[in-house]
């Protein structure tokens, strides 16, 4: 038994490339499933964020999933990250949930992200015990990592330094449209609030939750599709983050609206850039953000240093766990079978043992060590057996 991780980052594949791996909302879950089949895996846990696409399978037979990758071609090979190895799955992880390679160093949006894309995999019934008790270990070790470090106290996500960004231009009395009203439009609009923007509008494919924002947060409301139709009133700024999956605000758009900032939190994008600067409007996405909090990555190199500690003392716990869950079926197995043999050795026992005499109790003893040995034999082969398919390590 082994796990396959094949990791993909916005750095190596840009934003574009990145988008090639969405999948539309109504279709993800029997595609994943259908990718877990093809491929002959028998778990698969998958998580996409803004920022990277991570999937992580678990098999019987490593060669021949492997195989089945590079023959199916239903991912992309050249610009891929692979972990085989326990650590080194357990290790990249870890390192994700903690934002160490995130373009946003720090930023705690990613554990959200991750508990939701665990949800998601219960529910379309993709993980199984192996890849659940793993990624249970992952978030409980990250929020206690992230609790003992001064990692708590960076309130950093590309939705909140977007935010930061917005706030540096505009003024309190703007208008901004949010198109899309999940986390990501969520914490952006909260930062804003906090520092007395209030000029909201709220966009989303649920009337029911916009309304819900609008209550929460302030503003009015816009129904998507009079937003598709560009029935939008004008504003001094755009936040999108939806599961479009495409560009949803064009040239059209920018027309109705006429915004001067245009925030794509997206991925894939859900603003065209060419119709942005078309008209003069200034668009920051995803991959700029990172740029821009690339400058302060400097002074948390010492925090790196502490969490890298922490990373270490985690994998060896982590580990640890995942060598119990593997051994667990096997010694189970292996202990029914001494329980077999201890019938059936029972069963061959003379009905009577009374008034035995001293040569008989020897016999007895010298008989019930073979049998002691026979079973702790059973027990060693199937230990042997589980590190033979490299499930102990």
């Amino acid at each position: 038994m082994s796990y396959l991780l094949i990791s993909y980052h916005i750095q190596e594949m840009g934003s574009e490339g990145l988008s090639k791996l969405s999948y539309s909302e109504e279709s993800r879950d029997r595609q994943l499933l259908d990718l877990k089949e093809n491929l002959g895996a028998k778990e698969l846990f998958h998580l996409a964020t803004c920022n990277r696409v991570e999937y992580l399978f678990h098999t019987d037979n490593l060669e021949e999933l492997l195989e089945n990758i590079n023959t199916s071609k239903q991912l992309p090979l050249d610009t891929a990250r692979f972990f085989s190895s326990k650590e080194s799955v357990v290790q990249h992880l870890l390192e994700v949930a903690l934002s160490m390679d995130s373009m946003i160093f720090g930023e705690n949006q990613i554990l959200g992200q991750l508990k939701t894309a665990y949800q998601e995999s219960l529910k379309f019934k993709s993980l199984g015990p192996q890849t659940s008790g793993l990624i249970q270990e992952i978030l409980k070790h990250a929020k206690k990592i992230r609790s003992e470090t001064k990692l708590r106290n960076i309130h950093t996500s590309v939705a909140t330094v977007a935010a930061r960004e917005f706030t540096e231009r505009g003024s309190k009395t703007d208008k901004i449209l949010f198109i899309g009203a999940g986390e990501t439009n969520q914490l952006a609009a909260r930062y804003l609030h906090k520092y007395g923007f209030r000029n909201f509008v709220w966009c989303n494919r649920s009337a029911e939750k916009a309304k819900q924002m609008a209550k929460n947060l302030g503003g009015d409301t816009l129904s998507f599709k009079d937003m598709l139709e560009a029935k939008t009133p004008k504003v001094d700024a755009v936040f999108l983050a939806t599961n479009a999956g495409k560009v949803i605000f064009s040239e059209k758009q920018f027309l109705a609206a006429k915004p001067n900032q245009v925030f794509d939190l997206s991925i894939p994008n859900n603003a065209s850039k060419e119709d942005s600067e078309k008209h003069s409007c200034r668009y920051i996405g995803v991959e700029h953000l990172g740029e821009i909090l690339a400058k302060e990555e400097a002074k948390y190199l010492q925090l790196k240093d502490s969490l890298a500690k922490k990373i270490k003392k985690s994998l060896k716990e982590i580990s640890q766990f995942l060598d119990e869950k593997r051994l667990s079926p096997v010694i189970t197995e292996s202990l029914e079978n001494i329980d077999q043999i201890l019938k059936s050795a029972m069963d061959q026992l003379p009905k009577e043992l009374q008034n035995l005499d001293q040569q008989q109790t020897e016999a007895l003893r010298l008989w019930t060590r073979r049998l002691v040995k026979k079973a702790k034999h059973e027990h060693i082969q199937q230990l042997k057996k589980l590190k033979k398919s490299g499930a102990s390590g």
